[in-house]
C-alpha cells in the first residue's frame, strides 16, 4: 500500500485479501489443534477408565489368594497393561475381553499353585503374543510369560534374572504413558 502512490482501492482490496487469507489459515490451524487436544484428552480418559477396569478385574481375581510377590507384580504391571488394552480394543462385555479375563483367571490359578498339571505351551505363546502387543521386547515378553505360566523355556539361563526383569519393568513406560520412565 505504501508503494502505491495514488492509493487505489484495488491495492487496498488486494492487501485485505492477503490478510484475510492468512487469518483464515490461522483460524483453521487453531481449530485443528483444538480438535487434536480434545481427542487426546478423550483418549487419555478412555485409557484411565480401561486401567481402572483392568485393576479392578485383577484385584477381584487376586483377592484372598496367596500369590508370590514377584508374580503378583508381573500380573499387576505387565498383565495389567494387557487387560487395559483389551478393555480399549474390545469394550466391556465383549467376547474378546471375556476370553482375556478367562486367561487372567487361569494365570492367577497357575501363579497361586492351584492349577495342577504341566505347563501349556499354547498358553505361554498366547501370553507372550499379548505382551508383545503392548510393547514388551520379545525377550522380556518371553521371560514374563514363562514366569506367569510356570513354563521352562529353552535357554532359560540366558533370560533376565528376576531382579533385572523387575528393574526393566519399573524403568519401562507403561501403556499410554507419555512421560519418560523413572522421572515421575
Amino acid at each position: 500500500i505504501g508503494q502505491d502512490i495514488d492509493g487505489s482501492p484495488v491495492a487496498f482490496e488486494r492487501v485485505n485479501q492477503v490478510l484475510q487469507d492468512d487469518l483464515r489459515a490461522h483460524a483453521r490451524r487453531a481449530t485443528m489443534t483444538e480438535r487434536r487436544q480434545i481427542e487426546a484428552a478423550r483418549g487419555r480418559e478412555k485409557l484411565a477408565l480401561a486401567r481402572q477396569h483392568a485393576h479392578a478385574e485383577l484385584a477381584s481375581r487376586m483377592h484372598g489368594r496367596n500369590l508370590p510377590r514377584f508374580e503378583a507384580i508381573l500380573l499387576q504391571q505387565a498383565w495389567g497393561d494387557v487387560l487395559s488394552l483389551g478393555h480399549l480394543r474390545n469394550g466391556e462385555g465383549s467376547d474378546g475381553l471375556q476370553q482375556l479375563l478367562q486367561t487372567t483367571s487361569r494365570l492367577i490359578d497357575i501363579v497361586a499353585g492351584e492349577a495342577g498339571g504341566t505347563p501349556d505351551p499354547a498358553l505361554l505363546e498366547q501370553v507372550r503374543t499379548l505382551l508383545d502387543q503392548v510393547g514388551y521386547h520379545d525377550d522380556d515378553a518371553r521371560a514374563i510369560a514363562a514366569q506367569l505360566t510356570g513354563a521352562e523355556l529353552p535357554g532359560a539361563a540366558d533370560l533376565t534374572t528376576r531382579t533385572a526383569l523387575l528393574v526393566q519393568l519399573r524403568a519401562r513406560a507403561r501403556l499410554g504413558d507419555g512421560s519418560v520412565p523413572g522421572q515421575d
